[in-house]
């Protein structure tokens, strides 16, 4: 086996400690979710507010973070065309629920929230 010189040493030394130290950070940090507070969140939807709401409050009393989500029900005729118009103006809402036949139609529109962030069950 080869000999390392004094300057591969101090390199890969150096590497090393940056690894560690980069672990370190991410490890110790609440990185994504965990216990983060996340602000206010705006749900756009067709489906009633009292209800979902009453979903939202339930969720509170669990996880404190639920307490800034706010519902607002849209009327399903004009849902779309708010929905582009708000979000072609920079207004659009944080979160929205769309019928399974206009998921194809928005789907430039939308990010999917992986599996790995939520499960599938969540």
């Amino acid at each position: 086996m080869k000999k390392l010189s004094t300057f591969q040493i101090v390199v890969t030394g150096a590497f090393l400690f940056f690894i560690v130290v980069g672990v370190m950070l991410f490890a110790t940090s609440s990185g994504l979710g965990g216990n983060a507070n996340i602000g206010q969140v705006t749900i756009w939807g067709t489906y009633d507010d009292q209800i979902v709401n009453a979903v939202t409050r339930e969720l509170s009393f669990d996880d404190s973070r639920f307490e800034e989500v706010t519902y607002v029900e849209k009327d399903a005729r004009f849902f779309n065309d708010e929905l582009v118009e708000a979000l072609a103006s920079g207004d659009g809402p944080d979160l929205f629920f769309l019928e399974q036949d206009t998921i194809v139609r928005h789907k430039d529109k939308i990010f999917p929230i992986p599996y790995d962030t939520m499960s599938e069950r969540d």
